[in-house]
């Protein structure tokens, strides 16, 4: 490999890396929400103050083994099947061109790519709740399955891989307008009634 594309790769690896870790970290995020389970719950069992978790969960702090063991007995999963999924999840990161170190330390926040757009996600999603429930028919622990129509996959991984996903939930919407309790047909029957008395 000469020195421009060596130059090349590792620009390419630096616009979409990743870890193992923040792909586990948001299944785990996206695994206590889809349970219907609060952040204060985690922390009461890890015995932590009430904004550890959300550290976690934001990519603020290192997830740890004892979290990863609670939050799947908060959410009555086994471990091995969070694990599972973020491999799977990871496979199909790298069938999109990211690069998913399986090794060492999280990467910086500022330099993982996926963090930072999960970030931009969970950001629309505080302003638009609506769109976590776009196509939302699978657990998060099932297997992603992209093809024609991207459809089988967590609305955080598919905001990353789908851009045409991404430009539709992000496309200004046209204000809905706002329909009249009756029928136009028996408001004017009703009109004319009015008129006829």
């Amino acid at each position: 490999m000469s020195i421009s594309e060596s130059i090349n790769f590792m620009q390419k690896v630096s616009e979409k890396s990743t870890s193992i870790h923040t792909i586990i970290r948001l299944l785990l995020r996206e695994l206590r929400r889809e349970e219907g389970r609060h952040q204060a719950e985690v922390n009461q069992l890890l015995g932590r103050t009430t904004a550890s978790w959300s550290k976690v969960e934001a990519g603020e702090a290192d997830l740890n083994l004892d979290q990863l063991l609670t939050v799947c007995y908060v959410c009555n999963v086994q471990p091995w099947a969070v694990l599972q999924a973020a491999r799977d999840y990871a496979e199909l990161l790298n069938r999109e061109g990211w690069y998913v170190a399986y090794h060492g330390v999280p990467l910086p926040k500022g330099d993982d790519m996926l963090s930072k757009e999960a970030d931009a996600y969970y950001a629309l999603l505080s302003k638009n709740p609506e769109v976590a429930y776009m196509h939302y028919q699978w657990r998060v622990l099932d297997a992603p399955r992209l093809d024609q129509r991207r459809d089988a996959i967590l609305g955080v991984f598919r905001w990353i891989v789908d851009v045409h996903w991404r430009a539709d939930v992000t496309a200004p919407r046209p204000p809905v307008p706002a329909t009249p309790l009756i029928p136009p047909a028996v408001l004017e029957r009703l009109t004319k009634m009015n008129e006829d008395e």
